[in-house]
């Protein structure tokens, strides 16, 4: 799996599972904040064993190394430790209101895990046991490189972006829309020139899908329903006590 369909799908973690906020959002570091911020990093760690090809000049790297201990179950436990304690001493620093040593230790578990399980269902497999045995189990479900499965990470993320200001949704949602109609042409050329070309209606079937995510739940309404039912239902007993 690609390093950023990793950060995309850490991010996804942070906000859904461990109650955190937007990576970019305007008010000043907050803990909900950090926790997002380390879901994210520690989703894209184990892709820090690239830049060992920096500093040498094996082309075999990328077969003997890549995906190794970064990557394996049986070092988690220590990258975990060693982020969160890089996390605590910065933000004790920066005197921002961080998660405790031991949620922070979890919170990059949890990242480092969402990456070594999305690449071992891969074709290129991951040394998941090393340094212990150095062998490549991989499940072989997908492609290293699988956009529809960016876009599921994606595109929930971009739909509670639209909907974070109610009236700002339908400039929100066309802007969206706009900045992805062009994505289906663009694969389609990537997939083209590797061999693997994608047929017309599968481009207009993405197109369409697209707007069916992005456009109709704003016009109907349906998206702001959607966001506006749980604080509507604590205004309405805030007001009945």
């Amino acid at each position: 799996m690609d390093t950023i369909t990793h950060g995309i799908a850490g991010a996804l973690i942070g906000k859904a599972v461990f109650r955190g906020e937007d990576m970019f959002a305007a008010q000043p570091m907050n803990r909900a904040r950090i926790i997002t911020w380390s879901l994210m990093l520690g989703a894209i760690f184990p892709d820090s064993d690239v830049i060992r090809d920096f500093f040498s000049s094996d082309k075999l790297l990328i077969v003997t190394w890549h995906r190794s201990i970064t990557h394996s179950l049986v070092m988690l436990p220590v990258w975990a430790l060693l982020l969160a304690g890089i996390t605590r001493a910065f933000a004790n620093r920066r005197k921002w209101e961080a998660p405790s040593f031991a949620a922070l230790t979890a919170i990059y578990a949890a990242g480092i895990l969402s990456h070594v399980l999305l690449d071992l269902v891969t074709s290129f497999g991951t040394m998941i046991w090393s340094p212990l045995e150095w062998s490549r189990p991989a499940w072989d479900l997908i492609f290293i490189v699988d956009f529809t499965l960016t876009a599921i990470f994606l595109v929930p993320q971009l739909l509670a972006w639209v909907y974070a200001h109610p009236e700002k949704v339908k400039r929100r949602a066309v802007g969206m829309w706009l900045v992805f109609v062009p994505a289906p042409f663009l694969i389609a050329k990537i997939a083209a020139i590797s061999g693997a070309p994608i047929s017309d209606r599968v481009v207009l079937s993405a197109i369409v899908i697209l707007a069916v995510l992005f456009l109709l739940p704003a016009f109907l309404g349906w998206g702001l329903k959607i966001g506006l039912c749980t604080p509507c239902r604590i205004l309405a007993h805030s007001e009945v006590r």
